[in-house]
């Protein structure tokens, strides 16, 4: 069985319910937001804490949280840097091993590179006092304002970070395709992985959200769909898996509500693809 291979776990009220779903599930890591199902925090007292740390250092070495959509480094609005800071807390007090974050966007009165600089301002700052947690950037759907879409944005940060070395990265597969990087076939996958080694490096990606969408190649509409039933297709992602460049890679799958038996099923599946590529 892969251990490579894992879950985005939906958590309705507590921290605990997503570690003991994930030692059900037999992974080894696991991906969570730290706000609930209805976008509140929980409240974590020291039994909560103590419950989820006896769990978690017994099953897993790393845990992946995803930073909230109010967090937005590529601006100065104050309310996501106070989001950041209270997700980190949080996450350090779960001993979270990686934040996933995407970039932001800018307001339409200012330019793409401003939302660089501010970004690069921003993770500089956070860089300084924040040794604890690694932090992922992950690519993004959208157009116009939205940096991190167009993966050229992340060579352009790397330019200006004080430790460029101190940043990885979290390539979504969907993100990519609905953005309009072709992932279909296997000369459209040489291409991406082209550009990504050109700008952001093959070496620095951390993790790979491998989901599919029945979006349109270039909608930049951000809609994961279950995988294999979207348009980048079966055939794609698990060719995708098994590329040698990308074999040490672990893998989150981020998929739309739905069964739990699905669910598992999705998961034993990719979990077969990546034993496949192991072999190779």
């Amino acid at each position: 069985m892969s251990k490579r291979v894992s879950l985005h776990l939906r958590m309705e009220s507590l921290p605990t319910e997503v570690v003991r779903r994930a030692v059900d599930l037999e992974v080894s890591f696991f991906q969570f937001f730290l706000r609930t199902q209805s976008g509140k925090y929980p409240y974590l007292n020291s039994r909560e804490i103590k419950e989820f740390l006896s769990i978690r250092r017994t099953h897993f070495s790393e845990i992946f949280v995803h930073g909230s959509y109010w967090i937005n480094l590529c601006a100065t609005q104050i309310t996501g840097y106070h989001s950041l800071e209270k997700e980190l807390s949080l996450a350090k007090r779960l001993e979270c091993t990686h934040l996933v974050l995407h970039p932001g966007s800018v307001r339409a009165s200012k330019d793409r590179i401003y939302g660089i600089d501010c970004l690069a301002r921003s993770l500089n700052e956070l860089l300084k006092r924040e040794n604890s947690i690694k932090i992922l950037l992950e690519n993004n759907a959208h157009g116009k304002w939205s940096i991190g879409s167009d993966l050229q944005d992340f060579k352009l940060l790397l330019e200006k970070m004080d430790h460029p070395e101190k940043i990885k990265f979290c390539l979504d597969t969907a993100h990519a395709y609905v953005y309009g990087y072709d992932l279909v076939l296997p000369g459209a996958q040489d291409l991406f992985l082209s550009t990504v080694n050109e700008t952001i490096g093959i070496e620095n990606i951390a993790l790979i959200h491998l989901n599919d969408t029945n979006k349109e190649l270039g909608c930049k509409i951000d809609e994961h769909g279950v995988i294999g039933s979207g348009n980048i297709g079966m055939d794609a992602l698990e060719y995708l898996v098994q590329r040698k460049e990308l074999v040490h890679v672990p893998i989150i799958l981020e998929l739309p509500i739905i069964s739990q038996e699905q669910e598992i099923g999705i998961l034993n599946l990719v979990r077969e693809w990546s034993n496949k590529g192991e072999l190779k």
